[in-house]
């Protein structure tokens, strides 16, 4: 049973950053490797994100459909080698 067990949960601390100081630099510097906590408002972000139409086949064919991918498994957390954006595209529409 689960009650009987004892969890124990990983605390973590995570960083925050203001809105302004996450650049190209700031990752260039310290990469992304943890969760970040982003202060202020996400449209100062100035993100460009595709629109809701947009097809994982659009974005092969603007890339290239040979483009080298990693393509992760999430209910086995198996990473598999060898893909490319446009094998990713069909197996998505499959």
């Amino acid at each position: 049973m689960l009650q009987t067990k004892d969890y124990r949960i990983p605390t973590y601390q995570i960083p925050d950053i203001e809105v302004g100081q996450l650049t190209k630099e700031y990752f260039q510097k310290n990469g992304f490797r943890q969760p970040l906590i982003i202060k202020g408002r996400l449209e100062d972000l100035e993100l460009q994100v595709p629109p809701k139409e947009c097809k994982m086949s659009d974005i092969a064919f603007r890339v290239g459909a040979n483009y080298p991918i990693k393509v992760i498994e999430v209910g086995r957390q198996q990473q598999h080698e060898g893909w490319t954006i446009g094998q990713y595209a069909k197996y998505v529409y499959t």
